[in-house]
């Protein structure tokens, strides 16, 4: 078995014990409404409101420059080496 299968499987393991250890009903009152659901549903909304809010305030990615610049934009020198002298 791959290390890549068994850390998935160990990734749905933690998952599964994290579900079944948050079935408890809770009660959450918004302004004037009270709902009352599973925490680990709570937890699952929280956790996609979560991703949501970074995916979309994120913004894009900022490319670093690293200095180099691609051979094709590289001015041609046609001067000689320094240590070519002749």
């Amino acid at each position: 078995m791959k290390l890549k299968h068994i850390a998935v499987m160990a990734g749905i393991v933690l998952i599964l014990i994290l579900t079944v250890q948050n079935l408890d009903m809770v009660r959450v009152d918004v302004l004037f409404w009270g709902f009352t659901f599973p925490l680990i549903l709570l937890i699952y909304i929280a956790l996609g409101l979560g991703f949501l809010a970074g995916y979309l305030l994120g913004g894009p990615a900022k490319r670093r420059d690293t200095g180099t610049v691609p051979p094709e934009r590289r001015l041609k020198d046609d001067s000689r080496d320094w240590d070519d002298r002749g």
